[in-house]
């Protein structure tokens, strides 16, 4: 889902990979009805080494999902979801409620397709080391708490936040580039990717008035329940 952690999601999986040999980062791809990208899918699933793929777009036919094909999907409370397109977009409040309708409807499409590893945003940014254990077992690799470790300590909001003098971390290395492109075409983080709340869940509390918050969890009080999302007393 959009904003759910799926960029923290790519990297876990790249980096548990690259710890076990060579991978090709293929970055974001859109809009799978084009033939010349579902093209470049086939290929690269065909190919004797691992790639990675970060998309948006609903599952390809079923018969796509063989052996050779590792899906991970992350989710989050849809609100926190508005909170974060809101803050960086801004589009019509009619429209985000549009574009969390798809998202949901993309969701419950993957979760029919055997062996998907779906992960709540709750658990990749509170507990990397768990979701990288999860994921290294979905992907067949075996990591040391050690790789674990580095994983964590590499991709936590700290370190990618960190831009003191005297250790400039990850984040603010990749930043310097962003006058050249939008975003750093390894990790796929943009320059406003981390908010300023730091990822922290909540925000749609200060993002909407009562009348909105009260008619996200109107509409979307199946699927907040479904998932143990409280609706706060607002409704």
């Amino acid at each position: 889902m959009l904003r759910s952690g799926s960029t923290l999601q790519y990297n876990i999986a790249a980096m548990v990979m690259e710890m076990r040999g060579s991978l090709q980062r293929s970055g974001f791809m859109g809009d799978f009805s084009k033939p010349e990208t579902r093209a470049k899918l086939d290929k690269l699933k065909a190919a004797e080494g691992w790639s990675i793929v970060k998309t948006h777009e609903a599952p390809l036919p079923r018969e796509f999902y063989n052996e050779r094909v590792r899906v991970l999907f992350s989710y989050r409370d849809v609100r926190d979801i508005a909170a974060s397109i809101r803050k960086k977009w801004d589009p019509p409040f009619e429209k985000i409620l549009s574009q969390i309708d798809a998202m949901i409807e993309i969701k419950a499409a993957f979760a029919e397709i055997p062996g998907v590893l779906m992960q709540p945003y709750d658990l990749l940014f509170h507990d990397i080391p768990s979701a990288t254990r999860q994921i290294a077992h979905h992907l067949g690799a075996e990591v040391t708490d050690a790789e674990v470790c580095a994983i964590a300590n590499a991709l936590s909001v700290n370190a990618l936040n960190n831009t003191g003098p005297e250790d400039v971390g990850f984040f603010s290395r990749f930043v310097s580039r962003i006058v050249r492109r939008d975003y750093d075409n390894k990790t796929l983080l943009h320059a406003d990717h981390i908010s300023a709340t730091g990822g922290r869940d909540g925000d749609w509390a200060n993002q909407f008035s009562g009348d909105e918050i009260a008619r996200l969890e109107a509409h979307y009080s199946e699927w907040l329940k479904a998932h143990d999302y409280r609706a706060s007393h607002c409704s």
